[in-house]
């Protein structure tokens, strides 16, 4: 077992050591976990997954990605929508989609507890590759720190 050390995760695979944690629950949490960053939620970038972390319902949470997919509802396109101040998200997501007033108040009591931000200097990449039809395929995953301009992490499979 792992033995508490006061300190960060220098390493997401320091998980791996942590008592209870197995490959397999360690590979279903990687797409939605980090080490890195103050805690926030980037509500820009936050997967569905971790938006729904958040306490968010599925109907709620389905408003907020559809604005910010936008017009065409297709993620990383130029017509999506970007949240620029975190206090204004339940207004914003209104402007395009009629919220109930609990649903603003479901936003704005997240926001209270300062868990949202809309920004992000920590970026992660999952790429995948494969070789033509061969059964020959390789997995990466990578985070990025673009304040430090430095590859944080590094993992292939």
């Amino acid at each position: 077992p792992f033995r508490k050390k006061d300190a960060d995760y220098e390493s997401l695979d320091e998980l791996l050591l942590v008592k209870g944690m197995t490959k397999d629950i360690y590979e279903r949490l990687l797409p939605v976990l980090t080490i890195y960053g103050d805690g926030k939620v980037n509500i820009n970038t936050a997967t569905p997954d971790v938006l729904y972390a958040l306490g968010l319902d599925d109907a709620l949470l389905q408003k907020i990605l559809a604005v910010r997919r936008g017009k065409d509802d297709v993620d990383a396109t130029p017509d999506d929508f970007i949240f620029t101040k975190t206090y204004d998200i339940a207004s914003s997501v209104n402007e395009s989609i009629k919220l109930m007033p609990e649903e603003a108040r479901a936003i704005d009591a997240i926001n209270g507890q300062g868990a949202l931000t809309v920004s992000s200097v920590f970026f992660s990449a999952s790429i995948k590759a494969s070789l033509g039809a061969s059964a020959w395929q390789k997995k990466a995953y990578a985070v990025f720190s673009a304040r430090d301009n430095q590859l944080l992490y590094w993992r292939e499979k």
